[in-house]
């Protein structure tokens, strides 16, 4: 029996969906072309070179790369060098078919940054939206000046959601998840907490130093991250599992935001109600 999707109640959640389905999407189509490109121009070339070998020693200053060409009965154009020459043609072409199959580190690394993005987007949408319709929840001790005030006089609840959603696009991770259990009491579990800083951890240092990690920081990265030079490379299935974590991680917000101010009072609770503005 196929699982119904959830669809959330907040245009923020239906914008974070649509989100992480096209980065997914976008997952599988560019690793499907870096392998064909990997595969279809690297693989048949270096095939023909398999055979060859390095000279061990220094190329002589007196050496002059021996290349002939003939074209061949069919029409195609054969070569045929000396050894050296054939060695290092080698070497060229599997650092350049490694180049483009490291690409596939960069693809996941930018689609990491995305989906960061897609939660953080969710967060302020979902914000915009509760505020948006319940003002009251905008009180604070924050003090705002009367140029604000008069400049703003006839939208002020705008002003000051505007004002709020700009505030929570700046928390670091910590100041998040505090205003989540402060507006809606909403705390990830302790596994989900330690989940989702390791991955803001992840994405700062992609986002900021473009994956290049400091030697004092690498015992902070979470397993399924590699290291090469100083440059930190995600697995497609630290990515896969990521996606999964944040999309669980936005669901449950959703289910407790259904829940607080969507959800539609029963008819034994709206009697109870009735009994009790009966009875003071």
């Amino acid at each position: 029996m196929n699982k119904t999707t959830y669809l959330g109640v907040t245009l923020a959640y239906r914008r974070f969906s649509m989100s992480t389905w096209k980065t997914e999407s976008l997952l599988d189509l560019g690793v499907v072309g870096i392998n064909e490109k990997v595969d279809g121009t690297y693989t048949d070339l270096l095939g023909k070179l398999e055979d060859v070998k390095g000279i061990p020693g220094p190329k002589p200053k007196s050496f002059e790369p021996q290349l002939e060409t003939k074209k061949s009965k069919d029409g195609n154009i054969e070569l045929t060098m000396d050894a050296r020459s054939a060695n290092f043609i080698k070497k060229a072409i599997e650092a350049d078919r490694k180049r483009h199959d490291d690409l596939r580190f960069f693809l996941y690394s930018n689609i990491f940054v995305s989906v960061w993005g897609a939660f953080e987007t969710y967060s302020q949408m979902l914000f915009e939206e509760i505020l948006t319709s319940k003002p009251e929840m905008l009180k604070s001790n924050e003090v705002i000046t009367l140029n604000d005030v008069i400049s703003n006089r006839s939208s002020i609840v705008e002003m000051l959601v505007e004002k709020q959603v700009e505030t929570i696009g700046h928390f670091k991770i910590d100041e998040l998840l505090k205003y989540y259990k402060n507006k809606v009491n909403y705390s990830p579990t302790p596994v989900q907490t330690r989940k989702i800083k390791d991955y803001y951890f992840v994405r700062n240092v992609i986002a900021h130093k473009s994956g290049i990690i400091r030697e004092s920081q690498r015992g902070k990265l979470p397993s399924g991250i590699k290291i090469s030079s100083d440059e930190i490379q995600l697995s497609e299935a630290f990515l896969k599992r990521a996606i999964k974590d944040i999309e669980k991680i936005v669901k449950d917000i959703e289910l407790v935001i259904e829940d607080k101010f969507f959800k539609k009072p029963n008819k034994s609770s709206k009697k109870d109600a009735q009994k009790a503005r009966a009875s003071s």
